[in-house]
């Protein structure tokens, strides 16, 4: 009886949640609201931004999940294409490296780091720009944050130790 109590929660939730994405001038003062403050502050960047070190208060959590959206919003749209473009390439740089490992495990464990960082890189972009739901996923080696920073920094490493160990390796 519980477990059906809690999945019937749960199923609420996630339909709230939901609606709120699709739909977020159904309830501009609830689950909608900040889908529509961050319309609002991507509209109001234009290319060069509103400055460095400028506050939006309708903009909580800039310093971890919403970090893109305060990027484009301070320093305009330019910025925020070159950082798109930016972690683009270092996940297409991170793939072309796996090409210089031989070993199968070698190559496994470039391509798990590179998707945990490709895909925080491609959700927090999207979910920044309205396009996906919003989630506690914050933006690689850019937003503040102890664990996840510790998680991104240790996959680089490992990737960067498996590339030396084949340098080594070849002398």
């Amino acid at each position: 009886m519980c477990a059906a109590a809690v999945i019937t929660i749960g199923h609420q939730y996630m339909k709230y949640r939901l609606g709120a994405f699709l739909y977020p001038f159904a309830d501009p003062s609830g689950g909608g609201y900040m889908y529509i403050q961050m319309r609002e502050a991507l509209s109001s960047a234009g290319w060069w931004g509103r400055g460095f070190g400028v506050v939006n208060p309708k903009l909580p959590y800039v310093h971890g999940d919403l970090i893109f959206t305060y990027l484009v919003y301070s320093f305009g749209w330019g910025v925020g294409i070159a950082v798109a473009v930016a972690a683009v390439y270092f996940v297409t740089r991170m793939l072309h490296s796996m090409g210089q490992v031989r070993e199968a495990y070698g190559k496994m464990l470039i391509v798990a780091a590179t998707s945990i960082i490709g895909a925080q890189f491609g959700y927090c972009i999207g979910m920044s720009l309205g396009l996906l739901p919003i989630m506690s996923i914050t933006f690689p080696f850019v937003s503040y944050g102890g664990t996840r920073t510790l998680i991104d920094c240790s996959a680089i490493s490992t990737k960067i130790s498996i590339l030396t160990k084949r340098q080594c390796a070849s002398r």
